[in-house]
């Protein structure tokens, strides 16, 4: 199975889109591209995302979309794009680019969808809060989650708008193609890695956040290393080790 991750840019710091790349380059699937999907105005934009990607494997790419001010609109974007140049895929996963995802997550997905049209994991790490939690994804947390591409061919991601659009179609899976396939064992996905609220569908402008006074003069001095969260190696210590 090829997945097509697709990684809608919000306005997050510089560390989050590099993680994302790190960690899509970590994976063990070898069959996968990922790709970046920036609908910001060119002054909100990273200067050097697309050089960044450009260095790394042709499985990573960069796509300048039109902002829809509809998170499923551009998804769907993604999907067409990923159509109209010819890149090929038989799986798709939502690649949030403030979430983190161990090397075997794709892989491990891959095993379930070869006899179900969608899966969800037993469990997740959420880095959301004071502290690490190991939750139940309770149909929520849609970047965790796997699905045949027989879904996205037919439905899209819907165009369901404002908060509530991934659940919407978790729903419409459920009512379509039944319950998920589960995806046991240790977890693979860290919820909020960066610890950012989704800004861009809350409702807030780019101006009320600390985007253009700390991230634009940082980035552009080159790339940046990965930041992990204060948390984060708590957290992989616990998704390696859980039983």
């Amino acid at each position: 199975m090829k997945f097509l991750c697709l990684c809608a840019v919000f306005n997050h710091s510089q560390e989050c889109a590099e993680n994302a790349i790190h960690c899509f380059q970590q994976q063990t699937h070898p069959d996968r591209t990922l790709l970046i999907l920036d609908d910001r105005p060119p002054e909100y934009r990273w200067p050097n995302v697309r050089e960044y990607t450009e260095n790394l494997d042709s499985n990573v790419l960069y796509a300048v979309v039109p902002n829809f001010g509809n998170m499923a609109k551009k998804y769907n974007y993604g999907l067409q794009f990923a159509k109209d140049n010819g890149i090929g895929y038989s799986g798709v996963t939502i690649y949030d680019d403030d979430d983190h995802f161990l090397p075997d997550h794709l892989e491990r997905h891959a095993a379930v969808l070869e006899n179900n049209a969608w899966s969800m994991p037993e469990a997740i790490l959420s880095l959301y809060g004071p502290s690490v939690i190991r939750i139940a994804p309770s149909f929520l947390y849609w970047s965790s989650y796997a699905f045949r591409r027989e879904i996205t061919d037919k439905h899209g991601f819907g165009d369901y708008g404002g908060l509530g659009y991934d659940q919407e179609f978790v729903k419409l899976c459920r009512r379509e193609y039944g319950e998920p396939g589960i995806m046991t064992g240790s977890p693979t996905y860290l919820y909020n890695f960066s610890g950012i609220p989704h800004l861009s569908v809350t409702g807030k402008s780019y101006d009320d956040t600390s985007w253009v006074k700390n991230v634009i003069p940082v980035a552009a001095t080159g790339p940046l290393k990965p930041k992990p969260h204060p948390l984060m190696t708590m957290a992989l210590g616990m998704a390696k080790d859980w039983l």
